[in-house]
């Protein structure tokens, strides 16, 4: 969240609280703790600075342009990533990442669809309900009221004729 809606939260919470509400319950309203409220009361930058570092073994851009050129290569193209990295190592002696990493790859690349012989999976949609005749199927009618004090469901089911 940026600062200057941090600032915004922070007022309200405060124009409620001189109003007569607690802060607690000010808070809760806004979706947030109270301690993050006092933090953020005490400084509104973000202090958080995120990873430092680079890790060691992240793949560079050259690598990733390799992956994909083996994985869309003819020799290759049908193969899915957990056949062709033991395939690479085996007959070639390259290794360039792990089946992980290629899937990863291919993955961000969005080219990652149906690889095989296999015909790719299909999904069926279910049938749709149909009513033949009037009050066919039952309506139900759900009515939801948030109050201070409590919740109430309403539920209100009109059964039909079957």
């Amino acid at each position: 969240m940026c600062s200057d809606l941090r600032a915004i939260c922070i007022e309200l919470i405060k124009e409620a609280n001189l109003n007569g509400c607690r802060k607690e319950i000010a808070s809760k309203d806004c979706g947030l703790c109270i301690k993050t409220i006092e933090r953020w009361e005490k400084n509104l930058i973000d202090l958080r600075n995120g990873p430092k570092t680079i890790p060691a073994n992240k793949l560079s851009e050259f690598e990733r342009q390799k992956i994909i050129k083996i994985a869309t290569s003819e020799k290759y193209r049908d193969k899915s990533p957990w056949e062709i990295v033991p395939m690479l190592a085996d007959s070639e002696g390259i290794f360039i990442g792990s089946e992980s990493s290629f899937y990863r790859v291919l993955k961000k690349e969005k080219l990652l669809a149906h690889r095989g012989k296999s015909k790719g999976r299909t999904m069926d949609r279910p049938a749709p309900l149909i009513a033949k005749a009037l009050m066919k199927f039952g309506h139900g009618y759900y009515l939801y009221e948030r109050s201070d004090t409590r919740s109430v469901l309403l539920f209100i089911f009109i059964y039909g004729y079957f």
